[in-house]
């Protein structure tokens, strides 16, 4: 399957999916990404949030101390990352 590298900035929807929202500014840029036919996994992830809350990554809570979380490639699969708040986030991930 193919890797992209991709970044998206913005303020979270309060229990929406960012995986999701990753996927629809893909489509919207590609529209012919091989993500018209299946969902997004998240191979590699980097991103910044305030300091001192939680966020849901593939539905387990984790604090995040610094406001940084970053995963190495192929870690971990991420297919969910959900903030209950409208938070600020920074974000880079490879797909």
């Amino acid at each position: 399957m193919a890797q992209s590298i991709a970044s998206w900035s913005g303020t979270t929807t309060p229990g929406e999916n960012l995986v999701e929202t990753f996927r629809q500014q893909e489509l919207a840029l590609n529209p012919n990404s091989y993500l018209l036919h299946t969902n997004m996994i998240v191979r590699k992830i980097a991103f910044k949030a305030e300091e001192g809350i939680t966020v849901k990554i593939n539905g387990r809570d984790i604090e995040l101390f610094s406001g940084i979380f970053e995963t190495g490639y192929n870690q971990t699969y991420i297919t969910s990352i959900v903030f209950d708040d409208a938070v600020e986030v920074q974000a880079y991930y490879i797909f």
